[in-house]
């Protein structure tokens, strides 16, 4: 049995309005990106990124434990 999953590549400004939502800045947004653009959306050479959002929050949450990140908040 062959199950093939596409994976999802998201845009440049798909990650920028996650990070926006979760209410991190663009730079923010730009370094996930162009990190994993660089290594071709691979988790290991035979493991693509499947869920860009769940990866995307597991690079937040070890940023804010090594260093925290000021939130903005999405109102003001």
């Amino acid at each position: 049995m062959n199950t093939t999953h596409k994976k999802k590549i998201p845009s440049q400004l798909e990650v920028i309005h996650y990070f926006f939502r979760i209410g991190l800045q663009v730079k923010h947004a730009d370094a996930f990106y162009l990190y994993y653009q660089s290594i071709h959306w691979q988790l290991s050479p035979d493991k693509p990124v499947r869920n860009w959002k769940s990866i995307a929050f597991n690079w937040v949450c070890s940023f804010q434990k090594a260093r925290p990140i000021r939130r903005q908040s999405i109102n003001s």
